[in-house]
């Protein structure tokens, strides 16, 4: 979706991703990450006996799967500058298979060689429920970056 420079992205340009299981080891790495250890992601007996009946995955994990499983080209991304309304809306457990699905939703132009992007993200689970959504807002250069190494570079 981020794969062209500023001036050749459109509003309504969109794009879904690959899907991506959910694993125990993901929730255990990201509680380890956040140095957050809370019981309804990491205690099976705890989490039974909650609204979801079982551990669930991180809020924040699932949008770090979703903007992970974007289409970014980093010769062309500059920076994440923000990111807005984001709301967990569905439950996601260990073993849901995520996608992302992405909107570009505004453009707009500055003075320098950037643009600023917003795009709808949602992570979509195997059930067609949408588990989080939130408005990116993407800095984008104008005209493609060329890394000066890597396969088929000059040096």
């Amino acid at each position: 979706m981020i794969d062209k420079p500023f001036g050749e992205m459109k509003v309504g340009d969109s794009m879904v991703s690959r899907g991506r299981t959910v694993t125990e080891t993901d929730i255990v790495n990201f509680a380890m990450i956040m140095g957050m250890w809370l019981e309804l992601q990491t205690n099976d007996e705890f989490a039974e006996h909650t609204m979801y009946g079982k551990r669930i995955a991180q809020g924040p994990l699932i949008y770090t799967i979703a903007i992970g499983l974007m289409n970014v080209d980093g010769e062309i991304l500059v920076a994440l500058s923000g990111v807005d309304r984001m709301r967990m809306l569905a439950p996601v457990f260990v073993g849901d298979t995520l996608w992302a699905k992405a909107e570009i939703t505004e453009l707009h132009d500055r003075e320098d060689d950037n643009g600023l992007v917003v795009a709808r993200l949602e992570a979509i689970n195997q059930r067609d429920e949408v588990a989080m959504v939130c408005d990116l807002r993407l800095l984008c250069r104008k005209t493609r970056l060329k890394s000066p190494v890597g396969p088929g570079r000059d040096k």
